[in-house]
């Protein structure tokens, strides 16, 4: 124990107090600017000059402008020289203040044992942390109460959490250490404007981004970016970029992240003392009537800029000023200013708006390096939510679960993948903790989470109740309230949607994707409605396409970003060319396609059923025989209709077969159900005699269309029958009617009224 203290003491303590001693020394020189003043010592005040721009000599001329740049500069010099002067004087109040300190300390070991012995007690390993922390943080965090429930908790959790605690508190710690350079370093100096120029117009149009603004606290991470753009903002030529990444990736956090190294000097001593801006482009053009106007307002701004020598210029949406197609073309400005050393430019934009109105532009383009920024990992993601829950949850009388914050990650990473990491983790992580609030509860669980996107997407997340478990059980009863005949079509379905909500299936991959084979009117169609109302609680949850014409893959790419919990109906699947049915193999397979730019559009959530009359005749020719799924396949293949890798995506090929005779009548009883069940809600009763169903059964059904033209007969023949006597006032409110058929005429009629 003696040595570990003398080595503590005599190297560890020794190089802790000399850092300290040099960090408030640097910090006087810091806060007055000294370093930076005494460059710019002769330089005129606040860089206000006279500079001739007008040819000839004229002596009055010269000897004012000769004397106004002297006061100027003799101004500037007296200031600095003051503010040099308080700087010294400062660094030197510390180093006396200090000094005895640094001289005693190798004297002081019988003091500092006190210390040694204190900071030694203040262990950091698992037991103390549970001990010390345990009710205050980890136990709430893991949703239990006493350490003997620690049993149940998985070991992964538990060290996390443990991590996650150790984390925060070294946060804490850090922030208690006054003397070190990054602390110190957080306090503003005094006297970095004066060797710089006034901005006024500039200021009137941009944000400071030096000071804490809305988004602050996504402040976590993006040091590889941050290096990026250092590297780029720290060359003598070609040093502006574009950030170019998707919206919500974080390009704001990594443009704070350099304002805030910048400020705290942790980063090239090239950047020292710049300011990082942020333009409002709206309030700059907004008010400009004529596009000369705006282009000569924003000119003044950036050569304001310029001659002020310490700006970064951040300008977000680049892209909508580098082309006359959406307003104000000011790629001239930019160009010029772009060229200038005394000025740089961070242009935020995105990938498709990068390669569609930047790219082309050969003009802008050779002043900016590109910056890509990607989303985190699942992994980082979570980082930042530890980081930050602490500031959602202040104040707010709530604590959340760690088994929540997992949820978070999971749930937004599926059902929010239009929107990347890490924005749509926050966005939920806020929506969640608010929604608690509102329902007044003390600790969010991962249930909370679950029923919160429940809520949202229309689609049962989380663990099963006894009410959904009996409704699963039942699908397939279910489906055959809606369908007649396709046992195998309805099976394969029901077998789908139960892997996928009890957890078993890939997560990967869509929730199923079936290829649906058979005759034009046998159902196919009907059981893709069937399932949209069944799984995703409605019919209209449905998106289709019908594959015999072009695909426009900007409008499908649209429609699946913007509904990715539905069903996805490709009709006619086989009349898509072999380039369009190769788009769809990483679909089936990965759960996901990347459009035109290179943006991911996710299939986890959709259920997609390709329809097909592939082999209809073989289908009919062979189906008293008893034909086989391997067989209607095997056909496929041979006659080469789809390839087999594409065959082998599927999760299963269902064949549909012939409607018979008795599978029609059910139809019409189906039908006429939903009819009946529509004049209900206006108080009328509708009967059927039992004559009604074979005849329109025969007259609804064709070998070439199969049941497709029954819906058209009962909207001629029925719908319109039982509409003009409604209207004619024969039928009224609560009347009970019967449907029928005329014995000479064989026309339908209706009877019984009243």
């Amino acid at each position: 124990m003696i040595l570990a203290f003398l080595s503590w003491h005599y190297i560890k303590g020794c190089k802790e107090v000399l850092r300290a001693w040099f960090n408030l020394i640097s910090f006087g020189l810091h806060l007055f600017s000294v370093k930076l003043l005494f460059k710019t010592l002769f330089s005129p005040w606040r860089r206000i000059a006279i500079v001739k721009n007008t040819p000839g000599f004229s002596l009055k001329e010269f000897f004012y402008r000769l004397s106004f740049n002297l006061i100027s500069i003799v101004i500037g010099f007296v200031i600095r020289i003051l503010l040099i002067i308080w700087g010294i004087l400062f660094s030197l109040f510390f180093f006396i203040l200090f000094l005895p300190l640094v001289l005693l300390w190798p004297f002081l070991s019988p003091l500092t044992l006190f210390i040694y012995l204190f900071t030694k007690k203040r262990s950091y390993s698992q037991e103390d942390l549970i001990k010390k922390y345990g009710k205050k943080f980890i136990f709430p965090r893991l949703g239990i109460a006493t350490k003997e429930e620690l049993l149940k908790i998985p070991e992964d959790d538990l060290k996390k959490v443990i991590k996650w605690c150790f984390g925060l508190q070294e946060i804490k710690r850090t922030k208690l250490q006054f003397w070190r350079k990054e602390n110190l370093f957080k306090i503003s100096s005094f006297g970095t404007n004066l060797a710089f120029g006034y901005t006024p117009s500039l200021d009137k149009y941009s944000q400071d981004l030096f000071f804490p603004s809305s988004f602050s606290h996504h402040l976590v991470g993006r040091e590889k970016e941050i290096s990026q753009l250092e590297a780029v903002l720290v060359r003598k030529a070609q040093n502006n970029c574009f950030l170019v990444g998707e919206p919500g990736v974080g390009k704001k956090t990594i443009i704070l992240g350099l304002a805030k190294a910048i400020k705290e000097q942790r980063i090239d001593s090239h950047l020292f003392y710049k300011r990082v801006l942020l333009l409002d482009m709206n309030l700059i053009l907004g008010r400009a009537v004529f596009s000369m106007e705006a282009k000569a307002r924003f000119s003044l701004i950036l050569k304001e800029a310029e001659k002020a020598g310490n700006i970064i210029l951040v300008i977000p949406q680049i892209d909508k000023y580098l082309s006359s197609q959406e307003g104000i073309d000011l790629t001239s400005v930019i160009a010029q200013m772009a060229e200038s050393t005394k000025i740089q430019l961070i242009g935020i934009t995105t990938p498709r708006a990068y390669e569609e109105k930047i790219f082309p532009n050969e003009r802008i383009l050779k002043y900016f390096e590109r910056v890509e920024v990607f989303p985190p990992s699942k992994e980082e993601a979570l980082n930042i939510l530890e980081k930050i829950l602490p500031d959602f949850e202040r104040g707010r009388k709530t604590m959340m679960t760690y088994e929540a914050l997992k949820e978070i990650i999971d749930q937004s990473d599926r059902f929010m993948s239009h929107i990347p990491f890490p924005e749509k983790a926050i966005d939920l992580l806020d929506q969640v903790i608010a929604e608690s609030v509102h329902l007044k509860k003390k600790v969010v669980r991962k249930s909370d989470v679950d029923q919160l996107i429940s809520q949202k997407t229309k689609v049962p997340v989380g663990a099963l109740v006894e009410k959904e478990i009996e409704r699963l059980k039942n699908l397939e009863h279910n489906f055959h309230q809606r369908l007649v005949n396709q046992n195998q079509a309805v099976q394969a379905l029901v077998k789908a949607m139960k892997r996928t909500r009890t957890g078993v299936s890939e997560e990967q991959k869509p929730v199923g994707s079936f290829l649906f084979l058979g005759p034009t009117g046998v159902g196919k169609t009907e059981t893709a409605k069937t399932l949209a109302q069944t799984f995703f609680g409605d019919i209209k949850k449905m998106v289709r396409f019908d594959m015999s014409q072009p695909l426009k893959l900007e409008l499908f790419f649209k429609e699946c970003r913007e509904n990715p919990y539905t069903v996805l109906l490709l009709d006619e699947f086989e009349k898509a060319d072999s380039q369009t049915l190769n788009l769809f193999l990483p679909v089936f397979d990965e759960g996901y396609i990347k459009d035109n730019y290179g943006r991911k559009i996710s299939f986890k959530n959709m259920i997609i059923v390709c329809t097909s009359n592939a082999g209809a005749e073989f289908i009919r020719e062979k189906v008293k025989q008893g034909i086989t799924e391997k067989e209607i396949v095997e056909y496929i293949l041979k006659k080469n209709i789809f390839s087999p890798e594409l065959l082998n995506r599927f999760d299963s090929v269902v064949v549909f077969k012939p409607l018979q005779k008795d599978h029609v009548v059910k139809i019409v009883k189906l039908q006429l159900n939903k009819l009946s069940q529509r004049l209900l809600k206006k108080d009328i009763y509708l009967y059927f005699d039992p004559i009604v169903y074979p005849l329109l059964a025969q007259e609804g059904y064709s070998l070439e269309f199969g049941a497709r033209p029954l819906k058209r007969l009962l909207a001629d023949k029925i719908e319109s029958l039982i509409a003009d006597d409604i209207l004619k006032g024969k039928i009224k409110k609560h009347d009970k009617i019967k449907l029928t058929v005329d014995s000479l005429t064989k026309e339908y009629k209706i009877g019984g009224y009243g």
